[in-house]
Protein backbone atom coordinates (compact mmCIF):
# COMPACT_ATOMS: atom_id res chain seq x y z
CA UNK A 1 0.00 0.00 0.00
CA UNK A 2 1.25 3.49 -0.75
CA UNK A 3 0.03 7.03 -0.55
CA UNK A 4 -0.34 8.76 -3.92
CA UNK A 5 0.59 12.43 -3.60
CA UNK A 6 0.80 13.49 -7.26
CA UNK A 7 -1.97 13.46 -9.83
CA UNK A 8 -1.78 10.01 -11.45
CA UNK A 9 -1.05 9.87 -15.16
CA UNK A 10 -0.52 7.22 -17.77
CA UNK A 11 -2.67 4.30 -18.89
CA UNK A 12 -4.39 1.89 -16.56
CA UNK A 13 -5.38 -1.61 -17.70
CA UNK A 14 -8.92 -2.00 -16.38
CA UNK A 15 -11.39 -4.87 -16.31
CA UNK A 16 -15.08 -4.69 -15.43
CA UNK A 17 -17.29 -7.64 -14.59
CA UNK A 18 -20.86 -6.40 -15.03
CA UNK A 19 -23.56 -8.37 -13.21
CA UNK A 20 -26.65 -8.10 -15.44
CA UNK A 21 -30.11 -9.68 -15.24
CA UNK A 22 -29.36 -12.58 -17.63
CA UNK A 23 -25.69 -13.18 -16.84
CA UNK A 24 -22.36 -11.50 -16.35
CA UNK A 25 -20.48 -9.52 -19.01
CA UNK A 26 -16.71 -8.91 -18.99
CA UNK A 27 -15.12 -5.84 -20.61
CA UNK A 28 -11.47 -4.77 -20.62
CA UNK A 29 -9.36 -1.91 -21.97
CA UNK A 30 -6.93 0.92 -21.31
CA UNK A 31 -8.09 3.88 -19.23
CA UNK A 32 -6.05 7.08 -19.68
CA UNK A 33 -7.28 8.35 -16.27
CA UNK A 34 -9.37 11.46 -16.08
CA UNK A 35 -12.28 12.87 -18.05
CA UNK A 36 -12.64 11.56 -21.60
CA UNK A 37 -14.11 8.87 -23.82
CA UNK A 38 -12.41 5.59 -24.62
CA UNK A 39 -13.24 2.12 -25.94
CA UNK A 40 -13.02 -1.24 -24.19
CA UNK A 41 -13.37 -4.71 -25.72
CA UNK A 42 -16.23 -7.02 -24.79
CA UNK A 43 -14.59 -10.34 -23.84
CA UNK A 44 -17.69 -12.47 -23.23
CA UNK A 45 -19.22 -13.62 -20.00
CA UNK A 46 -21.73 -16.21 -18.90
CA UNK A 47 -25.44 -16.88 -19.24
CA UNK A 48 -26.86 -14.87 -22.14
CA UNK A 49 -23.42 -13.27 -22.65
CA UNK A 50 -21.34 -16.47 -22.87
CA UNK A 51 -20.34 -15.81 -26.51
CA UNK A 52 -20.64 -12.01 -26.46
CA UNK A 53 -18.28 -9.85 -28.51
CA UNK A 54 -18.28 -6.17 -29.34
CA UNK A 55 -17.14 -2.97 -27.73
CA UNK A 56 -18.00 -0.72 -24.83
CA UNK A 57 -17.62 3.06 -24.97
CA UNK A 58 -16.86 4.55 -21.56
CA UNK A 59 -17.17 8.28 -20.89
CA UNK A 60 -15.58 9.57 -17.68
CA UNK A 61 -16.68 12.86 -16.18
CA UNK A 62 -16.37 14.39 -12.71
CA UNK A 63 -19.86 12.95 -12.01
CA UNK A 64 -18.96 9.33 -12.85
CA UNK A 65 -18.62 6.92 -15.76
CA UNK A 66 -21.25 6.21 -18.42
CA UNK A 67 -21.02 2.96 -20.41
CA UNK A 68 -22.59 2.22 -23.79
CA UNK A 69 -22.14 -1.41 -24.81
CA UNK A 70 -22.52 -2.47 -28.45
CA UNK A 71 -22.67 -6.25 -28.86
CA UNK A 72 -21.83 -7.80 -32.24
CA UNK A 73 -24.63 -10.05 -33.52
Amino acid sequence: MRRITDVPSGLYRCSYLLHLANGDLNIEGLDPHGPGTYTFAVLGGDGTYADATGQATLTDSPDGTDMVIDLTP
